[in-house]
């Protein structure tokens, strides 16, 4: 099943997981470069994120992206999570993909971090 991939201008209901997750708990739980967790986020919030949109958030160009995609593909597959590809469009997360991520990313930003000592 392929969702529909109008052009995604806006936030839909589902984008609120921004807020929700950050760049930096992305890094922490997947232990992921900056960049490649800007592209998760990204994929996160938007339905479909274009190479459009991935370049606007990274500043990489579309073979660099390509090279990103595929490390931080490598780096989920271990974890069962498959990003998807729309040839010519973009990338995204299939929903039970999309909801295992936030549940594993939230799991760990609502733990009690342990006080040093």
């Amino acid at each position: 099943m392929t969702p529909a991939f109008a052009s995604h201008s806006g936030a839909t209901p589902e984008d609120d997981s921004k807020e929700r997750v950050s760049v930096e708990t992305i890094c922490i739980v997947l232990q992921t470069p900056v960049v490649q967790a800007q592209m998760l986020q990204t994929l996160l919030c938007n339905s479909v994120a274009t190479t459009e949109l991935l370049g606007a958030v990274t500043g990489l160009d579309a073979r660099f992206q390509r090279v990103m995609i595929h490390r931080l593909r490598s780096r989920l597959a271990r974890r069962d999570i498959q990003i998807q590809t729309v040839r010519g469009v973009g990338y995204y997360l299939l929903p039970e993909d999309r909801s295992r991520t936030l549940a594993m990313l939230e799991a760990f930003s609502s733990s009690p971090l342990p006080l040093p000592g």
